[in-house]
């Protein structure tokens, strides 16, 4: 076929109506789907609309109820739903019914369907039981504080002192920085394993 006969062809499927290699985009700031197709007289999508990633990050949801996030996510440019899920979190001081931990993390630049997964805290009660939310808080303490917390949580059984085989400096000198058993009945055995004492100063 002709050069002629192929613009003469490119022409009427035009007319027509029979445009290809259209695109669409999402614009997480204004929820507006757009579409566009090559060839046409509409404006380029401005940047945010048709890539969704202009400057949006995830915003810090954690220690928030979920009306709060939702709210705090939409301020911030977002148009999904926060997702539930059970994520695997390590607030050590987490609260009931508020946001325990969140994936992708804060300041994470988002993709056009930008999402964020949400894990909200909810403690397990269990009789005669002392709970992984309730003895994190010993981490960091000194051996008297921890001793003190779980005499507040109910513990009547032995507690022995230990080490961990190698300094945290997250702990410091002299402080919990690991249970053996998160979660143990109130009659069992406590150990509370410490930083080993250094004879040089910890490191900065």
């Amino acid at each position: 076929m002709s050069r002629a006969l192929l613009g003469l062809a490119a022409a009427l499927l035009g007319a027509a109506g029979c445009m290809v290699n259209t695109r669409s985009g999402f614009s997480p700031a204004s929820g507006v789907a757009s579409s566009g197709a090559s060839g046409s007289s509409a404006a380029a999508p401005d940047a945010g609309t048709a890539s969704g990633t202009a400057g949006l990050v995830a915003p810090d949801l954690t220690n928030k109820t979920l009306d709060e996030a939702q709210a705090i996510a939409r301020n911030a440019g977002l148009v999904t739903e926060l997702e539930l899920r059970e994520l695997e979190c390590g607030n050590t001081a987490p609260v009931a019914g508020r946001i325990d931990c969140q994936k992708p993390d804060p300041g994470t630049k988002l993709t056009r369907a930008g999402w964020i997964q949400v894990s909200i805290y909810q403690p397990r009660r269990i009789p005669n039981m002392i709970m992984r939310a309730d003895a994190r808080p010993a981490i960091g303490m000194t051996v008297d504080q921890a001793k003190a917390l779980f005499k507040r949580l109910g513990h009547v059984g032995k507690v022995s002192v230990g080490t961990v085989m190698h300094y945290d400096d997250k702990c410091g000198q002299d402080r919990v920085c690991e249970l053996e058993n998160d979660e143990i009945s109130i009659h069992d055995d406590l150990v509370l394993r410490l930083n080993p004492k250094l004879e040089i100063a910890p490191p900065q």
